[in-house]
């Protein structure tokens, strides 16, 4: 019983940092859609480039038409 609810437990904390829990919270991850990198500047990527956004439920591909601190 012991074992079972520390098992419990730690399964739980694992839940509250997955990257799948984030994205649940309203966060997504933001890629170049040529090689996968994570965005995480826009000087990333430029203008005119493909990217891929991971949402909580499904992705969008999308162009880029700006980039800059306040685009």
């Amino acid at each position: 019983e012991r074992q079972y609810r520390r098992s419990a437990e730690l399964c739980r904390q694992l839940g509250t940092v997955s990257p799948l829990a984030t994205l649940a919270r309203g966060y997504a991850i933001a890629r170049r859609a040529d090689d996968g990198r994570i965005l995480r500047s826009h000087r990333d990527i430029r203008t005119g480039e493909m990217m891929e956004t991971r949402l909580a439920e499904g992705r969008l591909l999308s162009r880029v038409e700006e980039t800059g601190e306040k685009a």
